[in-house]
């Protein structure tokens, strides 16, 4: 197991997002896009580098349901137990884009829900769109 990384905030004047995936490349895809417009990025590959975390570290989480040694649906569910961490946007990023999914991946406590594959432009404009809700 890989020891989770801490949000570097320093680097990151618009905030960090969290992306919790066990695909290298969609970290790769979305730390380059994001990174340039002065956003942090922060990879989270399992279940279990997500206990090591402080979700409050994070501006916004990108999450896919099925990850590592768990669900990205569980994740979620802790996120919402508290009243500091129930504010941080979420985004479900994940192949499947099943209604089903859909439904069960928004009531479960996200704010959004991307299939892959996806168009950065439209990511970058609901991520942008969430943290300025969020800011009001």
């Amino acid at each position: 197991m890989n020891a989770a990384p801490q949000a570097e905030t320093s680097d990151a004047n618009k905030g960090v997002i969290l992306i919790i995936d066990e695909d290298p490349h969609l970290y790769e895809l979305v730390h380059y896009h994001f990174s340039r417009l002065g956003y942090g990025v922060e990879p989270c590959r399992s279940l279990d580098d997500w206990y090591a975390l402080d979700p409050q570290d994070y501006s916004l989480i990108l999450i896919d349901i099925a990850i590592e040694n768990g669900s990205g649906l569980h994740i979620i569910d802790m996120l919402n137990q508290s009243p500091a961490s129930a504010k941080i946007p979420v985004i479900i990023c994940t192949q499947s884009g099943s209604p089903a999914d859909i439904v069960s991946g928004l009531n479960a406590g996200a704010d959004d829900f991307v299939s892959r594959p996806f168009a950065i432009k439209e990511m970058i404009a609901r991520i942008n769109a969430l943290l300025r809700r969020r800011s009001r």
